[in-house]
């Protein structure tokens, strides 16, 4: 992450608790209460969640269930 004078700091402050890369190794880390989670995972974590539901969604399509709200 870039400081002030627009150079990368080269000490890192935050460290993804899934993957282990600091800040410095990507391009954001999202903190919270005891953990963090940087850009590359959240965009796995989106993946996955959604190719569990297209395939809760094509189960019901099987099973001839609708899925008009």
């Amino acid at each position: 992450m870039p400081n002030q004078s627009g150079k990368a700091n080269p000490h890192p402050t935050h460290k993804c608790s899934f993957c282990g890369k600091t800040n410095n190794d990507v391009a954001t880390i999202i903190t919270g209460d005891g953990a963090c989670i940087c850009d590359e995972c959240v965009y796995v974590c989106v993946e996955i969640i959604f190719k569990q539901n297209r395939r809760t969604h094509s189960e019901h399509d099987v099973n001839g269930e609708s899925h008009a709200n």
